[in-house]
C-alpha cells in the first residue's frame, strides 16, 4: 500500500486511491508511473497484534495439490554454439559472425574445433582464432581438441545415418574451465527442445531467443527466450527472462507469461549445470544446461507450485514425444489430476462462476463466465461537506438510520469516536450479515457487520487477522461516508472542527479486502458476494487496477454489475494516475466513477532563511522547530562511503546522504520524497523543490515544505552565498483557496478507455486534504521513525472522493429508498455543479458532469433510469456472446438479437458523449433518451442547449410535458458536425422553472 502522506495518490488499488504516501487491485496507487514522492509502501506494526484470530478461508472448495511422480526436465544444449550454427554471436569483437563468430559445438566422431560453417577444420593458431583471443570469443582454453572418439561399437541413433554416437557417462572426460564471453556480446539461438539430455531425446518444441554477456568479467548472461511447445498439436509458449550466472551451480529465470494455455503464467525456472562427468569435453562446463520449470498458482487457500517440467535445447535427432506431462498438467488444472487450481465464486446465487487463475485458459468450461488472474490492486484520502453546500443542519429523514453502507477497504478502527453507537438502536431488520469478531474486534449498533478476506492466508506481518484496520485507510473512508459527528477533531490543531460523514445515522458494514501489500481480486469479489447477500444499500470501493480491462475481465466491474442487479449502487474511485489521458481505473457504465477535486482550504508552510527571506511552500507540517538550524544542500552531502556522489544525494535517495554532515540540519532536496531518507540520516527537517503535485499537500515524518523550482533556486542561491546558512520551517497554516473546486492533478482522467462514447468519470467530489478518522495501530505517515499516533488524519486521493460520493448517494437513497442505482447516479450527475474549463483543461474528462451537490440530488426533478436489460442490450452491441451474458446475469433466456443489439448512444446515460478519429470528416450521432418525472406532478420542461463549438445539436421534442409523478417521456438528441479539438464541451438542460436537469455533451477527437 502507500505511505500515509501519499497513500491515496500513489495507491492506485483504488483502495490505494488515497494520497498517503498496492497485485491484485490497488488502493488507488499502482501501476502508475513511478513517482519521486513519498514512498507508497505502507508501514505497519511489525509485531503480530495480540489476540489475533485464525484466518477464515474464502467461500470456496479447494483440493490439495498432488505432487507429480517425477519432475520433467529439459536441457539446453550448446547454448554457446551450434553446428549450423543454430547459435550465432551477432555483436562484440567478432568481425565476421558467419565464419569466425562460431563457438564450440559437439561434433560426430573425429571432429576437430573450431568449426567453420559446420565443417570441421584444424586450427594451427591461424589468424582466425588463436590461443590469445579464444577465451574472449568462445571461453575455451584455446587448445583445440578432438571431440570424444567413440570407436566402440555403440549403436548410433535410430540405427545409423546421422553420424552421432550413443554415449554413456564413462566415455565422457571432465569438462573444461568456466566459459566466458566478452562483455556486451549478444548471441541469438534457435534450438529444439528435447525431453532429456541423451542423443535422440524426444522433441517437445523449439526455443528461440538471445543472451547477452551482461557482466564485465563475462561470467553472467542475461537470457531472453521463448519456449514454444508445438508437439501433438499444441501451440503454446512460455517466455523466460533473467540472468544465468555461470560461476554458480544454480540460477533462476523468471517466467514472464506466454501464449495459449500459458497466457497468464507466472513462476520461475531453475538453471543448473549438467554434471561435468556427463558433458562433452569441448562443450565446457556451462554449455549444457538443465532447466526445470515451476509455475506458481495462487488459486486456492495457499499458493500452489506445480513442477511443470523440463526440456532440452539442441540440434539433435528427435523421436516422437507425446508430451504426456503437458497433458497431465492441464488435466490436473481441470480437477482431474488431484487438485483444483481455481477459486470459484458464485455471486448472489447466480448460476455462473468466475474463476481466478494466474496462467490457465479455462474459459469454455461449463458454468465458467470468466477466468481472471488473481492479482493485487491498490487503495486511493472536514470542511469538505460544508464546501459542497451540505451543512451539518441539512434536512434529514428517519430512514437514514436504516441505510447500510458497505465499505470494502482495509477494515475499521472500532474504538474511534466516529463509530460510536451511543443512541443507536438495533440493526435494521433487513440486515442479514454477521460480525467476524475476535478478542481484538467487536461490532456494535453503528458497525453492524465486519468480515475479512485473505485468499491463501499468508497475512502480512503486523497486520491484524481480523476486520480491525492497521493501515488507517479504511477508517478514513468509512468515517467520510458515514461517520457520526465528532466535535473538536483536528490533526495537531490543523483543520479543526467537527468531523462527520454524509449520513451520520447510517450503519456501516465492513469488508476488509486490503492489507499492507494490496488487495487481491479474489477477495474483492468474495466481499461483493457477501455484501449483496448481507443486505447493504450502497458499496464504497476506493480500489482500482493497473490497466484498463474489458468489463467482464475486471472483478470490480463484475461485482458492481451484480450489485446493480440487486439494487445496490457501487461508488468507485477514478484512480490516482492523472493527469494522463484515459488513465481512469474504474469506468463501467453501471458504477459511479468519482474524480477528486479540491476544497476551499489549503495548507501552506513557510521557510525562513538566515538572510531574513521567507519562501512559501506546501505541506501538512505539524512540527514547530521554533529556532534556526543549519541548512545544507543534499548534493553537498553525499554518502561517499556507500558509493554515492552529489548527483544522487541531491535527490535525497535512501542511503545517499552523509549522516555526519546531515545530522541536525535542514536538507534541501531536488525532488519531492517522503522524508524518510532525510529523517533516517539525522536531519531535523527538509525543504524540497519540484514541479509535480503542486496542488496537494503531503504529511511527512519530519518538518518539511515543498516548493516550486523557482523558490527552491532562491534557497540554493542563499546556501551558496554564505559559509553558515541557516533556516527554519514553520508549522503549516490554513489559507483559503479561491480557485476551488478544481480537479487535482493526480486524479485519473477520461476518456473511457474501453467505451469512449460513455463519459467517464461521472462526477467529482472532494479528495484533497480531507480530515477523517484514523487507525491508532499505525502512525500519521506510517513511515519508519514517525511516532505520531493520531485519531484523525489529513490525506488526499480519489480514495477520499469515492466515500464522499457514496455518502451522498446514501443521503439520496434515504429520501428515495425505492430508486434504482441508475436513478441515484442520474440524480447526482444532473444536479452536479458545472465546473470551469479555465481551471480544468481536460474539461469533462477531468470532472464528468461536475462537482457533486448532495442536497440538490435528493430532489432532482427528472431522472435517467437504466435497468439490467438495458445494460445487456448495451453489452450485446459491444460484442459479448450469448453464453457469457447468460452466465453472468444468471438468466438463460438472455440472448443477443437484432432487437436488443443496441448502440452505445442508446444507453440511457445522463450524459452524451461522441468521438471520432478525424478532425475533418463530419459525423452524426443520434442519442435516444427517456426521463422519469420525480419533480412536480404537473410540469412542462423546456430544453436549453449549449452546443459544443463547431457542432449542431437538435433535441426532438424540445418540450416535455408531464401530468403525473413517475411518468416517462422520451426524446432524441442529434449531433452533427466536425470535431476539431481533443475535447469540446456543451450541455443540455431540461428546465421547468423549478428544476434544472443538466447533462453534459462532450465531443472528443481521439
Amino acid at each position: 500500500m502507500e505511505n500515509h502522506p501519499l497513500k491515496a495518490i500513489i495507491f492506485s488499488l483504488l483502495l490505494a486511491l488515497t494520497i498517503r504516501g498496492g497485485s491484485a487491485t490497488r488502493i488507488l496507487n499502482e501501476d502508475e508511473e513511478v513517482l519521486a514522492v513519498p514512498t507508497i509502501a505502507p508501514v505497519l506494526p511489525t509485531v503480530t497484534p495480540p489476540g489475533a484470530i485464525a484466518p477464515v478461508a474464502a467461500a470456496s472448495t479447494v483440493v490439495g495439490l498432488a505432487t507429480p511422480d517425477h519432475p520433467f526436465t529439459f536441457f539446453l544444449h550448446d547454448i554457446l554454439g551450434g553446428s549450423n550454427p543454430s547459435t550465432r554471436a551477432v555483436t562484440g569483437i567478432v568481425t565476421n559472425p558467419a565464419v569466425n563468430g562460431q563457438v564450440p559445438f559437439a561434433k560426430p566422431n573425429g571432429a576437430v574445433l573450431p568449426i567453420n560453417n559446420g565443417v570441421p577444420t584444424d586450427n594451427a593458431n591461424s589468424a582466425v582464432i588463436n590461443n590469445n583471443n579464444v577465451p574472449f570469443l568462445t571461453g575455451l582454453s584455446g587448445n583445440t581438441q578432438n571431440v570424444i572418439q567413440n570407436n566402440g561399437n555403440n549403436n548410433v541413433v535410430n540405427g545409423g545415418g546421422f553420424g552421432f554416437p550413443a554415449l554413456n557417462a564413462a566415455q565422457l572426460p571432465s569438462g573444461s574451465a568456466l566459459q566466458k564471453l566478452m562483455f556486451g556480446t549478444l548471441t541469438a539461438f534457435d534450438d529444439e527442445l528435447t525431453e532429456g539430455h541423451e542423443l535422440g531425446s524426444g522433441l517437445v518444441g523449439k526455443a528461440q531467443g538471445f543472451y547477452v554477456a551482461s557482466s564485465e568479467d563475462g561470467s553472467s548472461q542475461t537470457m531472453v527466450f521463448t519456449a514454444m511447445f508445438e508437439s501433438g498439436g499444441y501451440v503454446d509458449s512460455l517466455c523466460f527472462f533473467g540472468v544465468h550466472r555461470m560461476a554458480v551451480s544454480e540460477s533462476q529465470l523468471a517466467i514472464m507469461g506466454g501464449t495459449g494455455k500459458f497466457v497468464n503464467a507466472k513462476g520461475f525456472a531453475t538453471v543448473k549445470t549438467f554434471p561435468a562427468a556427463n558433458q562433452h569435453n569441448t562443450d565446457g562446463v556451462e554449455t549444457l544446461l538443465e532447466i526445470t520449470v515451476s509455475i506458481l498458482l495462487k488459486y486456492s487457500s495457499a499458493a500452489l507450485e506445480c513442477r511443470f517440467g523440463s526440456f532440452m535445447f539442441g540440434k539433435k535427432n528427435f523421436v516422437s514425444f507425446p508430451f504426456a506431462f503437458y497433458i497431465n498438467f492441464w488435466a490436473a488444472m481441470a480437477g482431474i489430476g488431484g487438485f483444483e487450481a481455481v477459486l470459484v465464486f458464485k455471486i448472489s446465487s447466480m448460476n455462473s462462476s468466475v474463476m481466478f487463475s494466474d496462467n490457465l485458459s479455462l474459459e469454455g468450461m461449463e458454468g465458467v463466465v470468466s477466468v481472471i488472474p488473481n492479482e493485487k490492486k491498490q487503495l486511493l484520502t472536514t470542511r469538505s461537506w460544508d464546501f459542497m453546500g451540505f451543512p451539518q443542519e441539512v434536512k434529514r429523514v428517519g430512514a437514514e438510520s436504516n441505510i447500510i453502507v458497505g465499505m470494502l477497504d482495509t477494515g475499521i478502527w472500532p474504538e474511534s469516536d466516529s463509530f460510536s453507537d451511543d443512541g443507536f438502536g438495533p440493526p435494521p431488520s433487513k440486515w442479514n450479515g454477521t460480525c467476524q469478531s475476535s478478542s481484538n474486534f467487536t461490532c456494535n449498533n453503528k458497525i453492524i457487520g465486519a468480515k475479512y478476506y485473505r485468499i491463501g492466508g499468508n497475512f502480512p506481518p503486523g497486520d491484524f487477522q481480523s476486520p480491525r484496520d492497521s493501515e488507517g485507510h479504511g477508517s478514513h473512508t468509512s468515517s467520510t461516508a458515514a461517520g457520526r459527528l465528532v466535535s473538536n477533531a483536528s490533526l495537531f490543531g490543523l483543520a479543526p472542527g467537527t468531523a462527520r460523514g454524509a449520513v451520520p445515522s447510517a450503519r456501516i458494514a465492513v469488508y476488509k479486502i486490503c492489507w499492507s501489500d494490496g488487495c487481491n481480486t479474489a477477495d474483492i469479489l468474495a466481499a461483493f458476494d457477501d455484501a449483496i447477500a448481507d443486505g447493504v444499500d450502497l458499496i464504497s470501493l476506493s480500489v482500482g487496477g493497473f490497466i484498463p480491462l474489458n468489463y467482464f475481465d475486471d472483478v470490480i466491474a463484475i461485482g458492481a454489475f451484480h450489485s446493480m442487479k440487486n439494487g445496490i449502487l457501487t461508488s468507485n474511485s477514478a484512480g490516482n494516475s492523472g493527469p494522463s489521458s484515459a488513465s481512469i481505473k474504474n469506468f463501467s457504465p453501471w458504477s459511479l466513477s468519482v474524480a477528486a477535486s479540491t476544497i476551499d482550504r489549503k495548507f501552506v508552510t513557510k521557510v525562513m532563511l538566515g538572510n531574513n527571506m521567507i519562501y512559501e511552500g506546501i505541506s501538512i507540517n505539524t512540527f514547530d522547530l521554533n529556532s534556526m538550524y543549519p541548512l545544507i544542500y543534499g548534493g553537498d552531502a553525499p554518502n561517499t562511503t556507500a558509493g554515492y556522489d552529489g548527483s544522487e544525494s541531491r535527490y535525497c535517495y535512501p542511503g545517499s546522504l552523509n549522516t555526519t554532515l546531515v545530522n541536525g540540519t535542514i536538507v534541501l532536496c531536488d525532488q519531492l520524497h517522503d522524508g524518510t531518507s532525510t529523517l533516517q540520516a539525522g536531519a531535523i527537517g527538509t525543504v524540497m523543490q519540484g514541479d509535480r503535485f503542486k496542488d496537494v499537500a503531503f504529511l511527512f515524518p519530519l518538518s518539511a515544505s515543498y516548493m516550486t523550482p523557482q523558490k527552491g533556486s532562491q534557497v540554493s542561491l542563499y546556501i551558496n552565498s554564505t559559509s553558515n546558512p541557516t533556516a527554519n520551517i514553520a508549522k503549516s497554516i490554513e489559507r483559503k483557496d479561491k480557485l476551488a473546486p478544481f480537479v487535482v492533478s493526480f486524479s485519473s482522467r477520461g476518456p473511457n478507455p474501453i467505451t469512449t462514447d460513455i463519459l467517464k468519470p461521472d462526477l467529482t467530489a472532494p479528495g484533497v486534504d480531507i480530515l477523517a478518522a484514523w487507525s491508532e495501530a499505525t502512525t500519521a505517515t506510517g513511515s519508519e521513525g514517525d511516532t505520531r499516533v493520531v485519531p484523525y488524519n489529513i490525506i488526499s486521493g480519489t480514495s477520499m472522493s469515492c466515500p464522499h460520493a457514496a455518502g451522498a448517494a446514501a443521503y439520496v437513497k434515504s429520501f428515495n429508498p425505492e430508486w434504482s442505482p441508475a436513478a441515484i447516479k442520474s440524480a447526482l450527475m444532473t444536479t452536479a455543479s458545472p465546473m470551469s474549463v479555465e481551471t480544468n483543461s481536460d474539461a469533462e474528462f477531468a470532472y464528468g458532469a461536475g462537482h457533486i451537490d448532495p442536497v440538490k440530488a435528493a430532489n432532482p426533478g427528472l431522472v435517467y433510469d437504466i435497468r439490467e436489460a438495458d445494460y445487456v442490450t448495451f453489452l450485446c452491441g459491444q460484442g459479448y456472446s450469448n453464453k457469457s451474458l447468460s452466465l453472468v446475469t444468471g438468466d438463460n433466456s438472455t440472448t443477443c438479437t437484432k432487437a436488443n443489439n443496441g448502440t452505445v448512444w442508446d444507453l440511457n446515460m445522463p450524459s452524451f458523449a461522441l468521438s471520432t478519429q478525424s478532425s475533418t470528416a463530419p459525423i452524426t450521432r443520434v442519442f435516444h433518451r427517456t426521463v422519469t418525472n420525480f419533480g412536480s406532478p404537473v410540469s412542462v420542461y423546456q430544453a436549453t442547449v449549449v452546443p459544443p463549438p463547431g457542432l449542431e445539436v437538435r433535441v426532438d421534442p424540445s418540450v416535455l410535458t408531464f401530468k403525473s409523478l413517475g411518468q416517462k417521456q422520451s426524446f432524441v438528441v442529434t449531433v452533427n458536425g466536425t470535431i476539431s479539438k481533443y475535447v469540446l464541451s456543451g450541455s443540455l438542460v431540461w428546465d421547468d422553472g423549478v428544476y434544472q436537469v443538466r447533462s453534459p455533451i462532450v465531443a472528443s477527437l481521439n
